[in-house]
């Protein structure tokens, strides 16, 4: 009698196996609730860090003046006309270009460039150049570049040049611009009219 006395009382609620089982039952309703907590407080503090960066980063472009950078593309078709001509005595010329075409941010514009090295040097040569992009509505951007002229083939016609400029200014909304551009010239020596596309990054 007390052996069966003592095999009953297992399952009579409060027993010790009935007591575990529900204890195991708690574990599973408040483990994945306890785990989605610690999920959603990670996210949230993910979520936090990024926008501390953000904030940190939206900081540092108002202490310099500029609220965001962007692409920038543009595309000219220029007029080059001589103003120096190289001599023995003096190697280097100076060209002064005038061009129409549209960029990214600027719409329809133009621009105007000055031009000058040493072309008795042996190939590539190096060109400095100092450019400035009209907009639509007439703001300004500064670049300042300098590329090397490749040597043509012996029957070409065309001129090419590749470089790399720096954004140092510019007025309007462009006032305090920065940034960097990658310049591609390809000049027509039997003919002034020439092609320039810059490509790059500005901030403003």
């Amino acid at each position: 009698m007390k052996q069966m006395s003592g095999r009953q009382n297992y399952l009579i609620p409060g027993s010790a196996p009935y007591s575990i089982f529900t204890k195991l039952s708690f574990l599973y309703v408040l483990l994945p609730a306890f785990l989605l907590l610690l999920l959603a407080g990670c996210q949230k503090n993910a979520v936090q860090d990024s926008s501390q960066k953000n904030d940190i980063n939206s900081n540092a472009l108002r202490q310099e003046g500029k609220t965001r950078c962007v692409p920038f593309k543009a595309s000219f078709v220029t007029m080059d006309e001589m103003t120096q001509a190289a001599t023995d005595d003096n190697p280097i010329q100076k060209d002064h270009l005038n061009g129409t075409g549209e960029g990214t941010g600027i719409g329809r514009a133009s621009i105007e460039v000055f031009v000058e090295g040493d072309v008795t040097l042996p190939f590539p040569a190096l060109i400095t150049s100092r450019a400035t992009f009209t907009a639509a509505n007439g703001d300004k951007i500064f670049e300042t570049g300098e590329g090397y002229l490749q040597e043509p083939a012996p029957d070409a016609v065309l001129l090419h040049l590749t470089g790399k400029g720096t954004i140092t200014g510019g007025t309007g909304r462009f006032a305090g611009a920065t940034g960097h551009v990658s310049a591609d010239v390809t000049q027509n020596m039997l003919d002034p009219k020439g092609t320039v596309t810059f490509t790059g990054t500005i901030c403003y």
